[in-house]
């Protein structure tokens, strides 16, 4: 097919950037020998043609072409074949790792012409797929059973469950695994080491007690794999661990100190988070996977530790961790704190919705309490921590907050000796909880209602 390949037929069509005059060439240069090229062209083309998960009337068009690359022992198959996967329609596995102010693609759902025309293309190439489960190379052999299980087609399981009867390679059993279990279904087979914690993690919800020792085992893994050699869940078993923990182990006590214990064993061998979050544009990318920048480096190098710690905020918080209604200390339990503690202990940020303190500082101050914004003040019929007050009103349209924060600090002068409105003025502008540095501009209103309020109270020496 890439002999009668025809330039003009993709300058008719189009990608993420307009006509897609490149993908004959990236096309082409996928089949050529050299794996480093030829992944380069697989992510140009998926930049255009498949970008952040939408697609394109240049997407269809190139899936014949990929499908027959597919089919040939060319050094990048196993890339060809992760990219179909990602293509097919399937949701994917979903994240762990709290990533504050990194940038997160949430395409639409795939009913649109480009769309739904794609997902046909690639469902039409599933001969091709279940051939390359008898690829010389094993990494193809994976991502082939990867591919077939995101295509949901229940005349695959057969095949999967003969390939893993004869595949030798202990990663590529892995995802044979993994990609039985789409089905349920859970093949009895003598395994040792890593892939024998894989499947007692998959049928943790029969043997509770197996299932709970391998997952802590997978938990302390040092580094993933590489996604060419277990496609499922891009290579990161602590990923997988964390996430089975959560979704068929939460009812279990036991649960918890499995994650904690996990986390505090890579905290003692060395591992740290080693780039605090920063707020601003710097922190933001298109594609995580593909950063590799000196910004992100350390930033991904911390996953592990974020996504255990985001395990143990769903064992521990449950819904309420996705409640953006801001925390108040008396609401908390043991297990709550401790996780909290992560944040000022070992500075790992713990996705809490109404815990917006992402720094030690603000955190350990918000466990602790006592400060000005910590005071209590009757407001619009409740009695409340004036930075619970503060944070919904900076989340606020900017027209919509100036009055109400005018209102707001006219009621504290009132009530308040000047002293104490002073030191509450104070507090809010040295950054205390971070509200001006974490809400930028939206702190505005607030500035400007102590400069017209507190200001004037011309407190001697503050």
């Amino acid at each position: 097919m890439l002999e009668t390949l025809e330039d003009s037929i993709f300058a008719a069509l189009e990608d993420a950037y307009g006509p897609a005059v490149d993908t004959p060439a990236r096309l082409r240069a996928i089949a050529g020998d050299s794996l480093e090229r030829a992944r380069a062209a697989i992510e140009e083309l998926a930049a255009g043609i498949f970008h952040q998960g939408s697609y394109y009337s240049a997407s269809a068009a190139a899936v014949p072409f990929l499908i027959e690359l597919a089919a040939s022992p060319i050094v990048a198959r196993a890339d060809v074949l992760l990219l179909l996967a990602g293509m097919c329609g399937a949701a994917a596995e979903p994240e762990l790792a709290y990533q504050p102010y990194l940038f997160q693609a949430t395409p639409g759902a795939p009913t649109y012409p480009e769309a739904v025309s794609t997902i046909a293309a690639v469902r039409a190439g599933r001969d091709t797929y279940v051939a390359a489960l008898e690829a010389e190379d094993a990494s193809a052999r994976a991502c082939a059973a990867h591919l077939l299980a995101r295509l949901g087609d229940d005349s695959a399981i057969a095949w999967l469950e003969a390939a893993l009867a004869r595949e030798s390679d202990p990663l590529a059993r892995i995802t044979f695994h993994f990609a039985l279990a789409r089905w349920g279904r859970r093949v009895e087979t003598r395994e040792s080491g890593l892939v024998a914690d894989v499947v007692a993690t998959l049928a943790i919800a029969t043997d509770r007690p197996r299932g709970l020792a391998a997952i802590r085992r997978l938990l302390v893994l040092e580094r993933p794999l590489e996604r060419q050699h277990m496609p499922a869940f891009d290579g990161d078993l602590v990923r997988f661990a964390a996430g089975s923990l959560v979704e068929h182990a939460s009812d279990d006590p036991h649960a918890f100190e499995v994650a904690e214990q996990a986390l505090h064993e890579r905290l003692a061998r060395g591992e740290a988070i080693r780039e605090l979050p920063v707020i601003g544009a710097a922190r933001l990318c298109d594609d995580p996977d593909a950063t590799r920048s000196r910004d992100f480096v350390d930033y991904f190098a911390d996953v592990p530790l974020r996504t255990i710690a985001g395990a143990m905020t769903s064992l521990a918080f449950g819904e309420r961790a996705r409640d953006p209604q801001l925390l108040r200390r008396e609401q908390l339990d043991e297990r709550m704190r401790r996780v909290l503690a992560l944040t000022c202990d070992h500075a790992i940020p713990v996705p809490v919705a109404g815990a917006p303190w992402i720094e030690p500082a603000t955190m350990a101050r918000f466990l602790a309490g006592g400060g000005p914004l910590d005071a209590e003040i009757e407001w619009q019929g409740e009695t409340q921590p004036l930075f619970a007050i503060l944070v919904p009103l900076m989340h606020r349209e900017l027209e919509d907050a100036a009055p109400v924060a005018d209102q707001l600090f006219a009621a504290i002068v009132e009530r308040w000796t000047p002293e104490r409105a002073t030191e509450l003025a104070i507090d809010i502008l040295d950054d205390g909880y971070g509200l001006m540095a974490y809400y930028g501009q939206l702190a505005a209103p607030i500035a400007l209602a102590i400069e017209r309020h507190v200001h004037p109270l011309g407190v001697r020496g503050q």
